[in-house]
């Protein structure tokens, strides 16, 4: 069982915006995963992308879910790697818990991740190194119950 979607509380941040209006960050953690193009986040097509959510606090996470955009584009997530972390007192991330897809050649509708055990984290950053815009249509992150 899975507990509250603490995305939908978060401050969304990416690499570059394709087109704010067509595309708000804000679409990343609005809670739907039924839109199709004006659904989804985008990113300008560069070497290295990445979207962040911050959760403004640390929560005890059990459970990602990454829904791709589902009616074209579905390879721009190719090759992506999910972290969980938080900061030192120095402000430099210290990583909790990871996903790697980087070597995982299908491309799916959703990836799911459930932790063995809960992570503390405040930032999730899904990163994608091929050189293609990053369309996504929805993180979720539940806490653990």
């Amino acid at each position: 069982m899975k507990g509250t979607n603490i995305a939908v509380r978060g401050i969304v941040s990416q690499s570059s915006e394709l087109d704010a209006i067509r595309f708000p960050p804000s679409n990343l953690i609005d809670g739907s995963t039924i839109g199709v193009e004006h659904g989804t986040i985008a990113t300008k097509a560069e070497e290295k992308n990445w979207v962040e959510i911050d959760f403004k606090s640390v929560y005890s996470i059990r459970h990602v879910k990454i829904t791709n955009r589902l009616d074209c584009c579905e390879d721009r997530i190719e090759g992506f790697v999910a972290t969980l972390y938080n900061l030192d007192s120095e402000s430099q991330p210290i990583e909790v818990g990871r996903f790697d897809y980087s070597d995982f050649n299908a491309i799916l509708d959703v990836y799911s991740h459930t932790f063995f055990t809960a992570v503390d984290a405040r930032y999730i950053k899904v990163e994608t190194n091929n050189g293609k815009p990053l369309n996504l249509l929805e993180i979720e992150v539940h806490v653990a119950i």
